[in-house]
């Protein structure tokens, strides 16, 4: 649509085609909102007021407005590690908390379970789950390796940190701990239910809507999972990074091609109100929801117990907002879910921490010219990275690789690199300052 030039009133999630959102209002897909803030918008007004993080990922670098996004509020860290709890029943352990603890555990698994894939790994080789606990990211596909220390903008690939873990992996993976097919896998998360339902995997990342469908998949009565832990170096060593930097969800644009300007923003602006957030997260109240005893709300049998045999999370759909410009209330979808996948998102939720590094923001963009720079630069460094980090991984190149990482990165240009999204990050913070 956006290629064709016909475009609709709002398109959702617009701005997802550039890399920065300035961009769609200079080629003249999208209006610039901000203008229209204060007459004609006065609950996206105090909703951006009230949150610094969503003020700065609303506004572009320019002061405008591209997109009208959804923001989240409660907890809802739906994906994580998992491990058979079956297993760890077996062989008579507690759920791993460090990464001592979590070598002994797959190593029991291997050995006393014979478990062909201890540790399930993505194609992609490490993620970010499993190196937290050393306070860097490593999952070279999402996200990517910046990440940001007390404003500094960070590429693990340059720092020791992720050289250890680098070379942690690498020995599970030659003691037998880690999937030797991973390379060959299609997925990110959520591993192909026969490898779960034919007992060969012990600890892997997964939805917690994934729950029910490896439960179903399995003939083995004795199959349990529940969530575990982020691995820390010590029980007395915190988690170090904040695994998530995203404070928005996919809203809408409106286009140049509008033809009620006015109406299609009041009825966004709706949207962001208390009745409409409420209609937006629960529906219709005596349908999709009623007030419990405790005076708070709750989601009916029509929802929770679909007479067509619905998931809950899917029937919410037809009758509530998952996606657009509202306030999505995530503390609703624990209605969805049971005791153990609840269990597992409160194990896996770390709003409450504090960290020493975080995640580098999304919304901080680079302009046009940072970009085709930028791509210049990291298309040979991932390229590299992804080809070299895999080779350790399996043993095909020595762990000592790493030792010239940093220098090879350097010759590539990593440097010039850090140097752009330290611009778009000091951008992004000081917007409005």
């Amino acid at each position: 649509m956006v290629a064709s030039g016909d475009y609709t009133d709002l398109i959702l999630g617009g701005t997802s085609y550039y890399n920065n959102p300035d961009q769609i209002i200079e080629d003249g897909v999208a209006i610039d909102v901000a203008p229209y803030i204060d007459e004609l918008m006065p609950n996206l007004k105090a909703v951006l007021a009230s949150n610094e993080e969503w003020r700065l990922a609303a506004y572009t670098d320019s002061g405008a407005i591209a997109e009208c996004y959804k923001f989240e509020i409660g907890t809802d860290q739906n994906v994580g590690p998992v491990i058979r709890q079956d297993f760890l029943d077996a062989v008579g352990m507690d759920v791993p908390l460090t990464y001592d603890d979590y070598h002994e555990v797959l190593t029991a698994f291997k050995n006393e379970l014979d478990v062909e894939a201890p540790l399930l790994l993505p194609y992609t080789g490490l993620t970010n789950y499993y190196s937290i606990g050393y306070g860097v990211p490593c999952d070279l596909k999402n996200g990517g390796l910046f990440y940001t220390v007390d404003g500094e903008v960070k590429y693990a690939g340059m720092e020791q940190e992720y050289y250890d873990v680098v070379s942690l992996m690498a020995d599970w993976y030659a003691e037998g701990l880690i999937d030797h097919e991973f390379l060959s896998r299609t997925t990110t998360t959520d591993p192909d239910s026969g490898l779960i339902a034919s007992d060969d995997a012990g600890v892997w990342t997964a939805n917690v809507l994934m729950f029910d469908q490896y439960l179903n998949s399995t003939t083995n009565p004795d199959f349990q999972l529940t969530g575990t832990a982020y691995p820390v170096q010590s029980e007395d060593t915190p988690i170090m990074y904040e695994n998530s930097a995203k404070a928005t969800g996919v809203g809408y644009v409106v286009t140049t091609a509008c033809y009620d300007v006015e109406t299609c923003l009041r009825w966004i602006d709706y949207w962001y109100s208390e009745d409409g957030t409420f209609l937006a997260n629960y529906g219709i109240e005596g349908l999709t929801w009623e007030y419990d005893e405790a005076g708070e709300p709750h989601l009916t049998e029509l929802i929770l117990a679909s007479e067509i045999g619905l998931p809950s999370s899917l029937t919410s759909s037809i009758y509530c907002i998952n996606s657009g410009p509202y306030i999505e209330d995530c503390t609703r979808n624990q209605y969805f879910f049971g005791e153990g996948q609840r269990a597992a998102m409160e194990l896996w939720d770390h709003s409450d921490k504090e960290f020493c590094s975080e995640a580098y923001p999304e919304s901080a963009g680079l302009t046009v010219e940072e970009s085709e720079e930028y791509a210049a630069i990291m298309g040979d460094i991932e390229t590299y990275m992804e080809e070299t980090i895999s080779r350790i991984l399996v043993g095909n190149d020595p762990v000592d690789t790493l030792s010239t990482m940093a220098d090879t990165l350097r010759s590539m240009g990593i440097e010039d690199a850090i140097a752009l999204k330290q611009a778009a990050y000091d951008r992004y913070v000081s917007k409005g300052a």
